[in-house]
């Protein structure tokens, strides 16, 4: 109710100052020599109202298609933001630990896997047209690789393999801030 009232009172304060100036405009002598027409043409209110609608509708249509697409943007940057999550996880364990457990360094590195099938799932589900995700696999299959060529139950901090799974998981992270800009720049 309040705003009704607002956008009331921002009407009148509007249409006043307007209305005063077209009158002075009225009255100046260069637009005072004209004179408008009684007769209505068919023609001219014909093509007035198919070009209001013709623009009316263009602008729904328009708006309905960009909300749509800023929908389906925002679920993709939402999935390759839980990848990028899922490997930031990895990293922590990684550097927070003197030790790193392999059973739990897999289950993150399955947990990075899941976000990864659902993104390509969304991308399947909005049928985009480009495949961002054929370098994010890569990247995952390089990591994957170097996360079970690992013998043993644990990890040490300074086994070359760490360094190894840190930079893969750089990698990762990197590729997935590439593919949200390039998404966002569409």
């Amino acid at each position: 109710m309040v705003k009704k009232i607002v956008w009331f009172i921002a009407f009148i304060i509007v249409s006043i100052p307007l209305n005063i100036f077209c009158r002075f405009l009225y009255n100046q002598t260069w637009l005072g020599k004209y004179t408008f027409e009684d007769k209505l043409n068919l023609v001219d209110i014909v093509t007035l109202i198919i070009s209001s609608g013709l623009t009316i509708w263009l602008g729904i249509y328009i708006a309905k298609k960009i909300s749509e697409q800023r929908y389906q943007k925002e679920y993709i940057i939402n999935d390759l933001k839980s990848i990028e999550e899922e490997t930031g996880y990895i990293q922590k364990e990684l550097i927070n630990t003197p030790t790193v457990d392999i059973t739990r360094l897999l289950d993150y590195t399955n947990r990075l896997h899941s976000s990864i099938d659902k993104f390509k799932k969304t991308l399947e589900i909005f049928e985009t047209k480009c495949h961002p995700d054929n370098d994010l696999m890569v990247k995952f299959r390089t990591f994957y690789s170097h996360v079970t060529n690992i013998s043993g139950s644990s990890l040490n901090l300074n086994n070359s393999v760490v360094a190894q799974i840190n930079a893969d998981c750089n990698d990762l992270i990197l590729t997935t801030r590439k593919i949200i800009k390039e998404i966002n720049s569409k």
